[in-house]
């Protein structure tokens, strides 16, 4: 990258260097997922049919697996976000992949990485000045469209899936 790009790239965040908070986001998506296996591993050993009827008779943990999902697909879309900023590399892509995944893991019902995410966003970028259809032309430009479109596109499905299983299982 040339250093005006870098330059450019800089201007648009707020701060930069470590990214603690981005990576205490990416490290609740890990506790999240292990505090749940510690959950089934409990709930497993004191049901009579182990695992395969935990799994096929309750929803709720169903619904479970399918949060877990998402939460490392989170982690390593965070890992590659962090790495951008690092570099300073595709900050409106990152801005907006950061946006995205924080209100997916609102909809989830993660607050702990969707508080960290949204404390990230408003202590890293510049929101002076931002334009939703400017950060879609750069995105466009530096070619992260599909990166934007595969996570946006996973946590819909993956949110809608967790939706559909929940509302059974509230209504069963």
């Amino acid at each position: 990258m040339k250093k005006r790009d870098v330059m450019k790239q800089k201007r648009k965040l707020k701060k930069y260097g470590e990214f603690k908070m981005a990576k205490f986001a990416q490290y609740m998506c890990i506790a999240m997922v292990l505090l749940f296996l510690v959950y089934f591993g409990l709930l497993a050993t004191q049901t009579k049919g182990g695992v395969n009827e935990l799994l096929s008779t309750n929803l709720f943990i169903t619904t479970g697996f399918i949060v877990c999902v998402v939460n490392l697909y989170v982690f390593y879309a965070l890992k590659r976000l962090i790495n951008n900023l690092e570099n300073f590399e595709y900050v409106e892509a990152t801005r907006i992949e950061m946006l995205i995944i924080a209100i997916a893991q609102l909809l989830l019902f993660n607050y702990a990485s969707a508080a960290l995410l949204i404390y990230c966003l408003i202590k890293y970028f510049k929101w002076q000045g931002f334009s939703i259809k400017e950060a879609f032309r750069e995105i466009k430009k530096t070619k992260q469209l599909s990166n934007v479109l595969i996570t946006v596109s996973l946590l819909v499905f993956m949110g809608i899936l967790a939706f559909v299983i929940g509302i059974a299982a509230v209504r069963s």
